[in-house]
């Protein structure tokens, strides 16, 4: 039950109604690794600013130059990095499909995760004895499918990858009107300034004119790509200002408009899919917690003192006898609080009021009683500073405002 409160935080329904203490154990092994994972993963993600580049492998007396001036890392040293990355990336997997059981849901993104991981650790294996790696040339595998699997294993970025996709489905047709626009005013300008030294230095050929046309859509090259045939002939403003009526100022606007539509659409169904997955991990959890008196499912204080202690023990590492007894004693008085009827049962309903607030993280429970120093007297102190300020004459300043003060002096005394 206390998984499944997490996981309603989380907006997941990944989880079982019953499992082993094993399980739970691998669970609670894996979350305790999430800054860790986070760390491996932007350290594999770095090994591109340091490691030698591919061309360089294959002609190792050609000078190598960074703009940056880094350090430059053996290649068995980067090599060795990135098959460690790789192989703790494979480990999470693992624990993951161990820890989540029959509850896990493997979607496209962990397929190809798990294939671009195989394929990269074995490109990196063999470039232990062979350079080239599996394809020789002057790249590598692993190191062409790097970023992808920096997205397949960053949930947050592999949901905004997500978004991204399923709304270019929805303005992919302005884009190609955009394109077809473009080509055809790269075949108009072929075809009008042929004759010209306009056309002899922009469009004499598809690549060049459209490469002209492309920049005039930035506005980079304007007005010098028409300077030249305005000054031959006046009448073609007409071409360049319709140009960059239709494309610039009509299409790209209305695909601009089109693209936040369909963004803002995306945000709107994961933000419902995540509160449908939160209310049915709550259901599960009062599912679990729950036991029928006089006909319904309530909660009684003994489960919810449990539930109360698992969850601190699983999610919020307190340790100690005390923290345990503050624990129990904090559970006693949510109950209370809780049992606005006093029937001495926790209903559905009032279940969710206090599961709300615990799977907001932006929301401090306190899990551990103050510490001695609190009760003394710099303690209460510097509580009352930290909470009421200062005051100066008539009015009072805030410990907010003293950290601006004191950010704003040191900005100026930098300058």
């Amino acid at each position: 039950a206390a998984v499944w409160v997490h996981k309603a935080g989380k907006g997941s329904d990944q989880w079982v109604r019953s499992c082993t203490v094993q399980q739970l154990e691998i669970y609670r092994f894996r979350k305790r690794l999430q800054s860790f994972t986070v760390l491996v993963k932007f350290a594999f993600l770095s090994l591109s600013l340091f490691e030698e580049p591919c061309w360089h492998l294959r002609c190792p007396e050609c000078e190598v130059k960074y703009s940056w001036q880094l350090p430059q890392l053996p290649f068995w040293v980067s090599n060795g990095a990135e098959i460690l990355c790789l192989v703790y990336f494979g480990i999470t997997f693992w624990l993951r499909e161990l820890s989540l059981g029959a509850g896990s849901q493997r979607g496209h993104w962990h397929s190809i995760r798990e294939v671009l991981v195989a394929l990269s650790l074995a490109d990196c294996l063999v470039a232990s004895f062979n350079r080239d790696g599996i394809v020789p040339g002057i790249f590598r595998l692993c190191r062409l499918f790097r970023p992808l699997i920096f997205i397949s294993v960053s949930k947050f970025v592999r949901r905004t990858v997500n978004r991204l996709w399923r709304s270019a489905l929805h303005f992919w047709d302005i884009l190609a009107a955009l394109g077809v626009a473009v080509l055809f005013f790269t075949w108009l300008a072929i075809v009008v300034f042929s004759r010209s030294e306009e056309g002899r230095e922009h469009f004499h050929d598809w690549p060049e004119a459209l490469a002209s046309l492309w920049v005039l859509f930035t506005t980079a090259n304007f007005p010098d790509v028409m300077i030249q045939s305005y000054t031959e002939t006046r009448s073609s403003f007409f071409f360049f200002f319709t140009y960059l009526l239709i494309c610039l100022y009509l299409l790209n606007n209305v695909l601009l408009a089109a693209v936040y539509d369909a963004y803002k659409d995306q945000l709107k169904e994961q933000l419902c899919k995540f509160l449908r997955l939160k209310s049915s991990a709550i259901s599960e959890a009062f599912h679990v917690l729950s036991t029928s008196q006089q006909g319904s499912q309530v909660i009684t204080m003994e489960r919810w003192v449990d539930f109360y202690t698992a969850y601190g023990r699983i999610f919020l590492n307190f340790m100690s006898d005390k923290d345990f007894d503050y624990i129990r004693q904090q559970a006693h008085r949510t109950f209370h609080a809780l049992d606005a009827d006093g029937n001495g049962y926790i209903e559905q309903r009032e279940f969710c009021m206090v599961v709300e607030v615990l799977s907001n993280p932006a929301i401090y429970i306190p899990m551990r009683p103050a510490p001695a120093v609190a009760s003394s007297w710099l303690g209460k102190q510097l509580v009352h500073l930290f909470m009421r300020g200062v005051r100066l004459g008539g009015s009072r300043i805030s410990w907010r405002a003293i950290l601006d003060m004191v950010v704003l002096l040191e900005v100026l005394l930098a300058l």
